[in-house]
């Protein structure tokens, strides 16, 4: 599945970073001279902030897929009048894509990211419209509108 190819590749990229960063230290600790240390410690800093780079690329790939599978899921338990799990899925969602401790300034946040995020919080609003939570509809949709006033 995609989650399982997803997390292989985070696993590969991991195991890349933590022997870049033997080197680091490895280069940090050694006796070679002053330049070509200099040159080795840039060129394995270079190497770990790829590596980093492309582990946060894989995590960002596997929040999409599953926050976009959670608002389907959301989606398809408002059509079976499931308000209950409609909210969980919605909610499961927003948590997958932008963390538990949700930020609207986050910005870090890539625009695919955001978008599966306003989206549920747009659906989930009318779930809590539904269910007659209004306050909750209201700090959802704020959510949403907050974003387009950016």
């Amino acid at each position: 599945t995609n989650l399982e190819a997803a997390n292989a590749l985070l696993s590969q990229v991991s195991k890349e970073y933590d022997i870049l960063r033997s080197q680091l230290d490895a280069a940090n600790n050694g006796s070679k001279e002053n330049d070509d240390k200099a040159a080795f410690k840039e060129k394995a800093r270079a190497e770990m902030e790829a590596a980093e780079s492309a582990r946060i690329e894989k995590l960002q790939q596997r929040a999409l897929s599953e926050g976009a599978t959670e608002k389907d899921l959301g989606n398809l338990a408002v059509q079976k009048k499931d308000m209950k799990a409609a909210l969980q899925h919605y909610t499961r969602a927003i948590q997958v894509v932008l963390g538990d401790e949700y930020n609207a300034d986050a910005p870090e946040v890539s625009s695919a990211l955001l978008a599966v995020a306003v989206s549920a919080f747009n659906n989930r609003a009318l779930v809590h419209l539904k269910l007659c939570s209004y306050q909750e509809a209201v700090s959802d949709a704020s959510f949403v509108i907050h974003q387009f006033n950016k």
